[in-house]
């Protein structure tokens, strides 16, 4: 009831509710997430206020979001991110290094040659197998990034994984002629259609 009469009084304490209420709900979920990510706690709750206060600036648009935890759990990712981008150790690399090392010395990478064949693959996959592929295989999030986003326990985002990537794996040997060499590593494809 005093945060009825509160929220009437006071306008502004109801456009920062949905904020805060989401904010309690899942700050012990975020403070666990960044503490894994950085080793220094003191720069973790650095970046854990950084995210409450991004939560408290939407005010009343907060409260529009249709997952507030992972509204939650990308700011907290893209602080770190961007706190790992500012601090990262650059190294520099000579003056000739790209004449010495140019792509002719390189080993062609078979991948390449699967650009064309992965995306019309993947559209022959269930909506589930498409996301946790371009999730974590396409876009690199970790698994358990993608389990927390879907409300999925590690266990079960692991098993969807190679599910889909062994249905994807199957699609592209029959319709795209992929084959593995003795360490199932991609070595060469027999098509160069991809249909």
């Amino acid at each position: 009831m005093p945060d009825r009469i509160t929220a009437e009084i006071n306008p502004a304490a109801r456009r920062f509710s949905c904020a805060e209420n989401a904010w309690r709900a899942h700050e012990s979920e975020q403070r666990h997430y960044i503490a894994k990510q950085v080793s220094d706690r003191h720069l973790a709750d650095d970046l854990i206020q950084e995210a409450f206060l991004r939560a408290m600036v939407q005010g009343a648009k907060f409260c529009t979001l249709d997952d507030p935890r992972a509204w939650l759990f990308q700011v907290c990712r893209n602080l770190w991110v961007d706190h790992w981008r500012k601090h990262r150790h650059l190294v520099t690399l000579p003056d000739d290094f790209e004449s010495t090392h140019t792509k002719e010395t390189l080993p062609d990478e078979p991948l390449d040659d699967l650009l064309d064949c992965i995306e019309p693959n993947l559209h022959q996959l269930s909506a589930n197998d498409q996301s946790i592929i371009r999730a974590c295989d396409l876009a690199h999030k970790t698994i358990q990034q993608y389990a927390d986003e879907q409300g999925l326990t590690l266990t079960a985002a692991k098993s969807r994984l190679l599910r889909a990537r062994a249905r994807l794996r199957e699609s592209m040997v029959a319709r795209c002629g992929v084959q593995f060499d003795e360490k199932q590593a991609v070595c060469c494809r027999s098509d160069s259609s991809c249909a």
